[in-house]
């Protein structure tokens, strides 16, 4: 997918809080906009990057939804995540240099590219830049091993409560309500997700339906009883 450079102005993005750009000075985060490239939207189903790509950039989401998946030696494709406006993709490609995982758009989407040899030079000169990416790089590997953990000693239930905890979470940081959750992805996706059919993924989200902790309407999840889901995921707060 050709970029395309683009005015960036990392203050005028309502992900400013969110992203990179977050505890700059004024002349680094000038130095790090001058680097960044563009893309145009992506269209649903297109792809950022796919698996095996040599490794040049890392972006950023602006705007939609991307899910990141791979294909084992079974052939049998697993979503590895889904990502939100704010939220970095690419970073596991920087210790080999090679993308592991393919990165999809699932809606209409932009991302900012940010050519990791430029990065690097600019941390050097901005050490507060290069502390941010380890900071993202930490919360990342650390929910990803909570999750691990969680796969192997919670119920399906309790992986939906949190999966379902942690994209309130992540909606709440962008501004927007900590009841409504958005799903962008499919109830297939869902399903392969967190490893189970899409029959168990819709029964369960009938189950906490009926029990007044969430309502569904269409794409949207409200979510009723926010104590009672962290309940069901064994969480006393997110």
């Amino acid at each position: 997918m050709a970029a395309h450079r683009l005015q960036v102005d990392c203050r005028n993005c309502g992900l400013y809080r969110l992203c990179l750009a977050r505890g700059l000075g004024p002349a680094d985060r000038e130095q790090l906009e001058s680097i960044i490239l563009s893309h145009a939207s992506l269209g649903r189903g297109e792809c950022v990057f796919s698996a095996g790509d040599a490794f040049h950039s890392i972006y950023a989401v602006r705007s939609g939804a991307i899910k990141t998946s791979f294909t084992p030696s079974d052939g049998h494709t697993q979503i590895s995540g889904f990502h939100l406006p704010g939220e970095l993709l690419g970073l596991e490609a920087i210790s080999d240099g090679r993308y592991r995982c393919t990165a999809e758009a699932m809606e209409r989407s932009d991302v900012c590219e940010i050519p990791y040899a430029h990065f690097e030079e600019l941390a050097r000169r901005a050490p507060e830049l290069h502390a941010r990416l380890l900071k993202i790089m930490s919360s990342e590997i650390g929910y990803a091993r909570r999750l691990m953990m969680l796969r192997h000693k919670k119920s399906t239930r309790a992986q939906l409560a949190v999966f379902l905890l942690n994209l309130s979470s992540r909606l709440q940081q962008r501004g927007f309500s900590a009841q409504i959750c958005r799903l962008s992805m499919s109830r297939k996706d869902l399903a392969n997700y967190l490893g189970v059919s899409v029959e168990t993924v819709c029964r369960l989200f009938a189950r906490l339906q009926a029990d007044g902790i969430l309502r569904i309407q269409k794409r949207s999840v409200h979510l009723l009883d926010l104590p009672a889901l962290r309940n069901i995921a064994g969480l006393s707060a997110m």
